[in-house]
């Protein structure tokens, strides 16, 4: 499994920003996740089908444009295939280094 990041550029805590779409079946696992550990966080909603994803701002986030896509201040994460089961080493996402996919 290939997990694909971008640098982070600050590190001090911000909210979590999940971009995707609702009827993507790779979104609404991450999203249940962070509900069920009260972790804050804002969802952009992305319309594939008037290719959002592919805009030129998108694909600076993410050149692979696929949702989800997890922004942490700047330190974007996503995966080509998004973990089902994703587990959180701690209740809230500090920084990085406490995403644990699997």
């Amino acid at each position: 499994r290939r997990i694909h990041s971008v640098g982070r550029k600050n590190t001090t805590m911000s909210k979590l920003t999940i971009h995707g779409a609702l009827l993507s079946n790779n979104v609404v696992p991450p999203l249940i996740l962070l509900k069920e550990k009260n972790i804050e966080f804002d969802f952009k909603p992305v319309d594939l089908f008037k290719g959002e994803s592919r805009t030129p701002s998108f694909r600076a986030m993410n050149p692979m444009h696929c949702v989800p896509t997890m922004d942490d201040d700047g330190y974007t994460l996503w995966e080509e295939k998004t973990p089902r089961c994703p587990s959180l080493r701690s209740t809230e996402l500090s920084s990085p280094t406490t995403w644990s996919l699997h």
